[in-house]
């Protein structure tokens, strides 16, 4: 993912059509976290950057979204 992650992350669960719930579960964090990310409060650090790249590939390859 490019800088401005928090847009992207935020973009991409809607393409997905998945709670913040739905992602912080898939990746291993809290529905707290992801609402940071997708504020801008915190930046997501690169292992989840690429765990929420390898995600959106696993859903694409499902037909969801996108």
């Amino acid at each position: 993912m490019k800088e401005g992650n928090q847009m992207d992350i935020k973009t991409l669960r809607s393409s997905y059509k998945l709670t913040r719930e739905d992602i912080a579960s898939r990746l291993g964090v809290s529905y707290k976290t992801v609402e940071r990310w997708e504020t801008g409060k915190v930046k997501p650090r690169r292992v989840i950057q690429m765990a929420f790249t390898t995600l959106a590939q696993q859903l694409n390859k499902q037909g969801r979204g996108l």
